[in-house]
């Protein structure tokens, strides 16, 4: 039996846009992916202990990493989540940190090279 998946539940693997470019930088595109994790991690649990100003701090940072390291996904995501944040749309934020997971997911997978379905 094999899994089915909908089209909304399908991502591709995320690779880096400044790597395209600039594989140069593929040593600290490498880092900042293996810790992305732990960074989103933090993020969540920032949320579910409601520390706002930290949370914000955290999202915003990340929202400027993205961008640098050519993931304009996570700039564009982070971003929502910061505004949600501002206007204090606490199921928002749940929702679009739902969303966060599965776009590491996936820039994750995008680093690895590796071909499978990312949700």
């Amino acid at each position: 039996m094999f899994n089915q998946f909908t089209a909304t539940e399908i991502m591709h693997a995320i690779t880096s846009q400044l790597l395209e470019k600039e594989p140069e930088f593929l040593d600290l595109v490498e880092v900042f992916v293996q810790r992305l994790p732990a960074t989103i991690a933090n993020i969540g649990r920032l949320f579910d202990e409601r520390k706002w100003p930290q949370l914000r701090k955290e999202v915003h940072e990340l929202k400027g990493m993205g961008g640098g390291f050519g993931y304009p996904v996570l700039t564009e995501l982070a971003a929502k989540i910061e505004s949600q944040i501002a206007a204090e749309n606490q199921d928002a934020v749940k929702s679009l940190l739902l969303e966060l997971d599965g776009v590491r997911d996936c820039i994750v997978l995008g680093m690895s090279g590796t071909k499978r379905h990312c949700a």
